[in-house]
């Protein structure tokens, strides 16, 4: 496809091969329909306002394109066309709003990429054009860092070889300004020929190939969407989710996203094709956690009959209800690194063992002797009953069901775990009271640390160092150790820099600790610093944070 302007000597058109018939058709279905050939030639053209509906050629300014067609019909006769053949060429003349038309089309499919990587779907059928440098293959590298430090080379599309052996190098722009060309022959490659040309329908390169799930995801909702008469817009396409839980065949999505109105009218149809597109089954809609206590997500069941589903999680497995059970992948770290603690002939209290998150790394992995898993969520509680006995662990755990404040249990835990955030202070009495009293032990600690930008990072603790505390100063003894291990914790001590807020919260929670063991059991206790861990950030300043509190009697 050549455009030409009001210059006789620049209208052109592609030579087609020897054409005898064509179809009259739309301008959209021309499009589809252009091809280019290596030949071309000028043509001479007349006009004749009474002939074929005011269509004939003629030298007119306002006739801006001639535009070859794909033969298709040999039953439709050369002269039923509103054109003019000379020899071998067919050609169709474009008034000036047609060609305004035809380039805002050309301007929308190449904005459209073949790849999932495009901003914008190009639908069946149409017809990508873009814009390429050509030179020789010599010259190829030195183009190509060129245009990429530019940033011009279309990444979306492949570098081309030509028939005679030239090459292409696709472009971002729509045409290259004359000072690129000039760089590119004269300082980039001296010696080398330069020009532009358009490529039809360019190969897609790889990576515009391999299409993500989010891609994947908006491309077949816009599709079914468009196909049930609903414009497509940007807002739709911003209210798409962009993250998601995988739980086997259900996908649970953020709360983020389908918020807009636009998608209750196509509910639940809507709902078939997004988990058609993510390969699943069964969809969900992940709300906020109520505030009530047992931590219940809001989960709202989009796709399918139930929400139980099945997780293996470092060769462990999981099964729960997503709509009545927390699950937080976001916790792996964590789960992690107690899988990697060393608890053999240890007994362990889970002050809020939920489905087994770090009940089953301590019993499956870690090795524990015996475990107390306390729980108040009667669904929390059956899903554990249900995860210990697929693993193969129900006969090393004990579920003790309701308020763990009321916890009938003291003086029997080696180690002990409060994992609830934002705050487990509510359970640090029954972690000192569950704690053994000839021996001690050591304390999980979790909790959401605030911090402020701005504040340099400070070391958590060097040196050993002693720091006297309360109304009975020999009683209470904190140490603070900012290096070494014990026999019972693997990994380093503490990060070698860490936020002021960390430091300040560790040894305020050594501090409160020991004067808890004081009260609850007597004596004198030393708590000691051993690792302070970032879990994950769990909102702007806010890090969900471990503390590993070593707890022992001084006798």
């Amino acid at each position: 496809m050549l455009w030409s302007n009001n210059n006789e000597k620049n209208r052109t058109a592609v030579i087609r091969s020897p054409a005898l018939t064509a179809l009259p058709m739309t301008m959209k279905s021309m499009l589809s329909l252009l091809t280019f050939l290596s030949g071309r030639k000028q043509v001479q053209a007349d006009y004749d306002h009474n002939k074929h509906g005011g269509r004939g050629f003629i030298e007119q300014p306002r006739f801006h394109s001639l535009i070859a067609v794909t033969p298709l019909d040999p039953a439709i006769r050369l002269t039923s066309l509103p054109a003019r053949h000379g020899g071998k060429l067919i050609a169709l003349p474009v008034l000036e709003a047609d060609l305004q038309i035809e380039n805002r089309l050309r301007g929308s499919l190449r904005q459209t990429r073949k790849g999932c990587n495009a901003s914008s779907m190009e639908r069946e059928g149409e017809t990508s054009v873009v814009v390429a440098v050509v030179t020789e293959p010599r010259f190829t590298q030195r183009y190509r860092d060129y245009l990429e430090k530019q940033k011009l080379l279309d990444r979306q599309h492949r570098v081309q070889k030509l028939r005679d052996g030239m090459v292409a190098l696709p472009v971002l722009a729509e045409t290259l300004p004359e000072r690129h060309l000039q760089d590119l022959r004269n300082r980039v490659a001296p010696g080398s020929s330069c020009r532009l040309t358009q490529l039809l329908d360019p190969l897609p390169s790889k990576k515009s190939r391999v299409c993500s799930p989010a891609q994947s995801l908006c491309l077949e909702v816009r599709r079914w969407v468009e196909d049930r008469g609903v414009t497509w817009c940007a807002e739709l396409e911003a209210d798409l989710p962009r993250s998601w839980q995988r739980h086997g065949d259900l996908m649970l999505l953020s709360e983020d996203c389908f918020q807009a109105e636009q998608w209750q009218s196509l509910e639940p149809e809507l709902w078939e094709t997004v988990a058609s597109a993510l390969g699943v089954q069964r969809l969900a809609k992940r709300g906020r956690v109520l505030p009530d206590g047992t931590r219940t997500p809001s989960v709202t069941l989009l796709l399918g009959d139930h929400g139980w589903v099945e997780h293996m999680d470092n060769g462990i497995r999981y099964t729960f209800d997503v709509t009545q059970c927390m699950f937080s992948f976001g916790n792996i770290t964590e789960k992690l690194r107690v899988a990697s603690l060393s608890c053999a002939g240890e007994v362990l209290v889970d002050l809020y063992a939920g489905i087994g998150y770090f009940t089953l790394p301590f019993l499956v992995h870690a090795g524990a002797a015996f475990v107390h898993a306390c729980e108040w969520n009667p669904l929390a509680a059956a899903a554990l009953r249900n995860n210990l006995e697929i693993n193969g662990v129900a006969d090393r755990c004990q579920i003790h069901f309701g308020d763990n404040r009321k916890l009938q249990l003291s003086n029997a835990a080696d180690r002990v775990n409060l994992g609830l955030i934002p705050s487990s202070e509510e359970g640090w009495p029954v972690a000192c009271q569950v704690l053994r009293k000839d021996v001690g032990g050591v304390l999980h600690i979790h909790q959401n640390v605030e911090s402020f930008s701005g504040r340099k990072p400070q070391p958590l603790g060097s040196s050993d160092t002693r720091k006297e505390h309360g109304p009975h100063p020999q009683k209470i003894i904190t140490d603070k150790q900012g290096n070494g291990t014990t026999g019972n914790v693997r990994g380093d001590m503490l990060p070698s820099a860490s936020k002021p807020e960390w430091h300040s919260w560790a040894e305020s929670t050594a501090t409160q600790i020991a004067s808890l063991l004081h009260r609850v059991h007597g004596g004198v206790w030393r708590t000691q610093i051993l690792r302070v861990h970032p879990v994950k950030s769990y909102a702007p300043h806010v890090d969900h944070m471990v503390l590993d509190l070593e707890c022992r009697p001084v006798l």
